[in-house]
């Protein structure tokens, strides 16, 4: 037992160090942030240490993240105390000028109101979007940071907090707490509020996770489905990869204000923000259901496009199918769609090292590389399963490549790891024919999984047909 005088002086001194630590913490905190709501936008306040003499650049947004090359302009009222601003609203940049001052006052609003026409999925994506009623900005599209590799510690404290349900993505636990940390934590990380926010919380293999909604019709309803099925999912994912999952996950569905895109959403480390067309009853539609599974995915399986998404799209078709949420005929569908849309898309053929360039022309560019990678992987399977007689071609696959490297797999690693099942030569070559000069593929140069064949339409275009149910089905285990 510890006696009354020992536990007092523990306390103390955890006292002390706690006090040092904030001390010490205080003294290395280069971006401190304030946010205040003001009844329908954010005001934000930073107090920046500069580390250069005389002047400092800051920069807002990044043109790779949603091909936001406007992003600026959701930025009003720059104001500055102990130094001069000079914005640059096509650079992004906000240059300060100073003397000899050892922190800087900066402030700023941000009260984006979306457009009622020609606005399409990014724009209310990535962009903020403030009203009276709710609150969405993300990290990148609120705070400055200074351009290059430098991460700073970063505080980001509240003042007045908006007077309906928000949830703030870089604390764990959703909360408004004081948070310290390094800039890069808060890039990928968002803020949410609204007047029909709910946040749930369940737990799953001993951890909280997070699931944010903002149902418009049904919500009992809605909400309930999506945390079955988020179980569902997670725990087809868990046994698949045999994880011990230690880490709280948040799913957020969220209707888009404008628009009526289908589905949309953003991937952000163990998170999904999803945005959806709300004129439908039922949130969880099969699509967008399917869209969540692959969002979860993620965690277990990215890297290269190809890989990232494409086989991501494969590992999401499986478990769906593997935990019965799916059945052999959705999963069928699903890779036929992809072969259909690949075999008629005009750009079909675009090399792999042109995609990035133009993905955010979307249509095609955005989904060239999903379609590619999957057909090619199907097929792929066909191939391994032919040289090896395993049934469970997917299953094999993906865990001799390993967690550690399916999450940023690359072309090589990949390479050294598929030749334990296909001649080495014949997948390089093959690989560069498809994935990197992307070649038409040629599916009926190459088995596919057993229970199915290959069929091609009135119009030339190849599908898979299921010939024998049970062999088909035997694919997908999940153990």
């Amino acid at each position: 037992m510890i006696s009354m005088k020992k536990l007092i002086i523990t306390l103390i001194s955890t006292s002390i160090m706690f006090a040092c630590t904030s001390q010490e913490e205080q003294a290395n905190v280069k971006m401190d942030y304030t946010l205040d709501w003001q009844t329908d936008h954010l005001h934000v306040s930073l107090v920046y240490t500069p580390t250069e003499a005389d002047s400092t650049t800051l920069h807002y947004g990044e043109i790779s993240y949603g091909g936001q090359a406007d992003i600026f302009s959701c930025v009003k009222n720059f104001k500055g105390e102990n130094c001069s601003l000079l914005t640059d609203s096509a650079a992004r940049e906000i240059k300060l000028y100073y003397e000899g001052t050892p922190s800087l006052s900066i402030s700023y609003d941000m009260e984006y109101d979306l457009e009622d026409e020609k606005l399409n999925c990014p724009r209310e994506l990535f962009r903020p979007n403030t009203d009276k009623d709710f609150l969405y900005v993300q990290g990148l599209n609120l705070y400055l940071h200074e351009k290059g590799d430098k991460d700073y510690l970063q505080r980001v404290k509240w003042l007045n907090k908006p007077d309906f349900p928000t949830f703030c993505m870089y604390n764990e636990d959703g909360s408004f707490d004081t948070k310290v940390a390094p800039q890069s934590e808060f890039y990928y990380k968002f803020i949410l509020g609204d007047r029909r926010l709910h946040v749930d919380t369940f737990e799953l293999y001993g951890v909280t996770n997070y699931m944010v909604t903002a149902p418009l019709k049904n919500a009992d309803y809605n909400r309930a489905h999506i945390k079955d099925f988020f179980q569902k999912v997670y725990t087809g994912y868990q046994k698949f990869w045999n994880d011990t999952i230690d880490y709280s996950y948040t799913l957020v569905m969220y209707p888009f204000e404008k628009i009526r895109h289908e589905v949309t959403g953003l991937g952000l480390g163990h998170a999904f923000l999803s945005r959806y067309n709300h004129y439908a009853d039922t949130i969880l539609t099969k699509d967008r259901a399917t869209t969540v599974a692959h969002e979860i995915g993620h965690n277990w399986v990215s890297g290269e496009q190809w890989f990232g998404e494409g086989f991501n799209d494969l590992q999401t078709w499986y478990i769906l199918t593997a935990t019965g949420l799916r059945s052999i005929d959705d999963y069928v569908a699903e890779i036929n769609y992809y072969i259909r849309k690949l075999h008629h898309s005009e750009i079909r053929n675009l090399p792999n090292d042109q995609i990035a360039d133009n993905f955010w022309k979307l249509g095609d560019y955005s989904w060239i590389i999903y379609w590619r990678g999957a057909v090619y992987g199907f097929r792929l399977l066909g191939q391994m399963e032919a040289m090896t007689g395993d049934p469970h071609a997917f299953k094999t696959l993906m865990t001799t490549l390993g967690k550690e490297h399916t999450l940023g797999m690359k072309k090589e690693y990949f390479m050294e790891k598929v030749s334990q099942f296909i001649d080495r030569k014949t997948l390089e070559e093959e690989f560069e024919k498809y994935i990197i000069r992307a070649e038409t593929m040629d599916l009926s140069a190459s088995p596919l999984p057993t229970g199915c064949k290959l069929i091609v339409e009135a119009d030339g275009t190849p599908q898979v047909q299921i010939t024998d149910r049970e062999a088909f089905a035997s694919h997908f285990i999940l153990e």
